[in-house]
């Protein structure tokens, strides 16, 4: 039975303040005699309350050969009997186990951490009524590991969640319960890919020109004409709807010129397709399309509402004409566009106040439109799939920010050069007591310099980076430019230190449990924790 010290005493007051049962001399273990005061009769009352097999924590106040005196967690003073003094030592704070408790003296003897873990397990899973098998043991060893409480509550949610997914393993089980997070299938696969860092809605959405062009096609292909450019329709108006902004604010969807990514001869082709799939009534389009001057946004409703009233009026097209126009690499273009400019934020917008919460309400609405037109018109399309994706991440994100602050960015940078994402690292709980350190984590995917990763730590003015590449000829780009980076921050206020290293060189690569999860709230040591088997 183990005994909760907490619980031994109500009261408060200084063992000075209390009546004591006379003096008694113990020797010091550096051979001075001194006088300490007896176990107080309050202490005495409550020490007849113990049983062996209970244990209590103390630190170490002063020690004799077969006595130890220990301050316990109130600040009172308990004298008792000590069957191995060698293993202990002053100032230490250990867990006793009570031996016997018999003519006002109780007789410790000193766990450890083995011994102290293994007498937890047992009491807890006693507690629970819960059978001292291989598995549960694992299990409240995983709790303990994490700082997790152990309590009959807590041990049968973990016991559920593992008859539920017995091929999850149970850390991810633990985790989950950790941060509060239902434990459900979307979930697990979340996490999981969080830890391995292949959760990038950045790559998540880029899949989506393709999905797109897939499911429509499968649709034409099947007979659905107009349940195919329905969809498309759909996509199209769902991705560039705002969401209502009672401040006021400007949106911040924005429609770029054909002629700012793509080039002449991408743009004629595109309006001779279109020609040849609409014929007069597409050449104002086609016109718009081959000068380059037609945005994005406007490219994409005027072409599905061409589509849609094509199909209305019962115009007969050329299936072969309207297959190469949904297929081809232009219109793949023109949706990777869309995908950029409705669905990822530019570096100026991130900065600004209330931008990454707008965005992802916005993202959010977005994309369970266009999960509910694609399941509406093929239930088991990629689209729907990749839509479903998506929403899982964001969901994951928003109940992981319960506990922690963490955002995924998806980043679209000017002139196409590139996408990236930012993942910022906060625990709420170091926010709440006043620190100020943060850590993130930018993946960029540039078009010159390929693929790297920025790990950034700031604690108050201070900036670490630590730059890894892929190739010595990037390291040499970026330490030729490296000061001008310097220089802006230094302007800025901060004081900076630049590390860089190649990638297949990087050893300490970043754990997104250990380093943004744990680290406010790393594991306990196993004498800090004493279960009340009689609460």
């Amino acid at each position: 039975m183990a005994f909760q010290i907490s619980n031994l005493f109500s009261n408060n007051q200084a063992v000075n303040n209390q009546v004591t049962q006379g003096q008694q001399t113990v020797s010091s273990s550096d051979g001075t005699v001194r006088q300490v005061a007896q176990n107080s009769r309050a202490v005495i009352e409550q020490l007849k309350t113990m049983l062996a097999g209970d244990i209590l924590s103390g630190t170490v106040a002063d020690i004799s050969e077969d006595t130890v005196q220990l301050q316990l967690g109130n600040g009172q003073m308990l004298n008792a009997r000590l069957t191995d003094s060698a293993l202990v030592s002053l100032g230490q704070s250990l867990t006793f186990l009570v031996e016997s408790n018999s003519d006002q003296m109780i007789t410790l003897k000193p766990l450890q951490q083995d011994g102290q873990q293994a007498l937890m397990i047992q009491n807890a899973l006693d507690a629970a009524n819960f059978p001292l098998s291989e598995e549960n043991i694992g299990m409240v060893k995983e709790l303990l590991s994490q700082n997790m409480p152990i309590d009959a509550q807590s041990l049968g949610e973990m016991v559920q969640n593992m008859a539920r997914f017995p091929e999850v393993d149970i850390q991810t089980l633990a985790q989950l319960q950790k941060l509060e997070i239902p434990v459900t299938q979307e979930n697990i696969t979340q996490f999981q890919a969080y830890q391995s860092y292949t959760n990038s809605i950045s790559g998540e959405l880029q899949n989506l020109p393709s999905d797109l062009q897939t499911t429509t096609m499968n649709l034409l292909q099947n007979g659905q004409t107009m349940e195919s450019v329905e969809l498309l329709q759909n996509t199209v108006n769902a991705l560039y709807s705002d969401i209502p902004d009672d401040t006021g604010a400007q949106s911040m969807l924005h429609s770029d010129a054909l002629s700012t990514y793509m080039d002449a001869a991408q743009q004629e082709a595109l309006a001779n397709q279109i020609t040849e799939t609409f014929g007069e009534s597409g050449q104002q389009l086609a016109g718009a399309v081959e000068n380059g001057t037609v945005t994005t946004q406007e490219l994409l409703q005027q072409l599905t509402d061409l589509l849609k009233n094509q199909q209305s009026n019962g115009a007969s097209s050329d299936n072969q004409m309207l297959s190469n126009l949904l297929q081809g690499k232009e219109l793949s273009n023109v949706f990777q566009q869309m995908v950029a400019e409705t669905m990822m934020l530019t570096p100026q917008s991130v900065g600004e106040e209330g931008n990454i919460q707008k965005f992802y309400k916005r993202l959010r609405g977005a994309v369970e439109q266009v999960s509910n037109q694609a399941e509406k018109a093929s239930e088991d399309s990629p689209l729907a799939k990749n839509m479903n994706e998506v929403k899982s991440n964001i969901d994951f994100m928003n109940d992981l920010n319960r506990n922690m602050t963490y955002m995924q960015m998806p980043i679209k940078f000017s002139e196409s050069a590139g996408n990236g994402d930012l993942y910022v690292f906060t625990n709420k709980k170091a926010l709440q007591s006043g620190t100020d350190k943060i850590s993130a984590l930018l993946h960029l995917d540039m078009e010159h310099l390929g693929p790297m990763d920025i790990y950034v730590q700031l604690f108050g003015k201070n900036v670490s980076t630590n730059f890894c590449l892929e190739s010595e000829e990037m390291l040499d780009f970026v330490y030729a430019n490296i000061d001008k980076l310097d220089a802006r921050l230094a302007a800025l206020g901060y004081t900076t230190s630049f590390e860089m290293k190649l990638t297949e060189k990087q050893q300490n690569q970043k754990d997104f449990v250990e380093d943004f999860i744990n680290h406010e709230n790393p594991p306990a040591k196993i004498t800090q924790f004493v279960f009340d088997a009689k609460a």
